[in-house]
């Protein structure tokens, strides 16, 4: 017998979760990897999941991610 794969029953009203990819100044990083501030001409930044996000110029911002980092990313 072949195995067959079958999708997850869909609840009502619930939509699927996407990943966060934004996060303000003084917030923890939801996710390690590229981050970009919205606004500002400045190269982008490398955050790791649960950094605190900082400031620019001593200003609250808003970081998008540019680019998740690879699960399969190590550390040396």
């Amino acid at each position: 017998m072949g195995s067959t794969l079958q999708k997850a029953p869909r609840q009502q009203g619930l939509r699927p979760r996407r990943p966060l990819a934004v996060a303000s100044t003084g917030d923890h990083c939801p996710v390690s990897g590229t981050w970009v501030a919205e606004g500002e001409e400045m190269r982008p930044q490398r955050f790791f999941e649960g950094n605190i996000m900082p400031p620019v110029q001593d200003a609250s911002v808003v970081w998008r991610l540019a680019e998740a980092a690879s699960p399969w990313h190590v550390l040396v």
